[in-house]
């Protein structure tokens, strides 16, 4: 009898390291899985960072050539009210002519 109960207990503690070394195994693929997924999202953010530079870079590009273009029509609008500022007193001047040929 005391050779079963020893058997029992032996096969027990056999069942133990065996399980034991299992859970290491397992915490070892964890930690492998985690560091995997660390390095991955460490990617994933570097890349992301690289696409966010490159929309400011983007955006800056575009808000300067907007800055261009309302400058330029600015400057178009300058050039419209110069030249009917001008032309509005020489139309009346050549009609007043006109009107004094006539005359």
């Amino acid at each position: 009898m005391d050779a079963k109960i020893d058997y029992g207990q032996e096969g027990m503690r056999r069942d133990i390291e065996s399980l034991h070394r299992d859970i290491q195994a397992l915490d070892h693929k964890i930690d492998l899985g985690l560091n995997a997924l660390r390095g991955e999202m460490k990617s994933m953010e570097q890349r992301t960072d690289a696409s966010l530079a490159g929309l400011r870079g983007e955006m800056r590009a575009m808000e300067s050539r907007l800055d261009t273009k309302i400058d330029s029509v600015g400057r178009e609008i300058g050039y419209v009210k110069w030249y009917a500022a001008s032309a509005v007193p020489a139309t009346a001047l050549v009609l007043g002519l006109l009107n004094y040929l006539k005359a």
